[in-house]
């Protein structure tokens, strides 16, 4: 089963505060169109069939590091978030 990366749960929160996580985002969104456009042809040629190979190819490779990222940021998100309400809470 494939992963949307809309499913990563806080990864809009961790792309305002993280300036890398966010390029890779854009860069994935802008290869994800691309591949779109080209799947939507009814016919492709040779060169688009190995366009289409390696725009996939890439598309899955920045996925791979906002995956990566996503898990070496979000230990820290959830830190920072828990950390913030348990300092509201009464420690007898």
């Amino acid at each position: 089963m494939k992963m949307k990366l809309s499913e990563l749960p806080g990864l809009e929160e961790l792309v305002t505060l993280n300036p890398k996580l966010k390029k890779l985002v854009e860069k994935h969104t802008k290869l994800d169109q691309l591949v779109s456009e080209l799947n939507q042809r009814f016919f492709l040629t040779a060169e688009e069939e190995k366009k289409l190979k390696i725009l996939k190819f890439k598309r899955l490779k920045i996925k791979e590091e906002i995956i990566n990222l996503y898990n070496r940021l979000k230990p820290n998100f959830n830190f920072e978030f828990n950390y913030s309400t348990v300092g509201a809470v009464v420690v007898n």
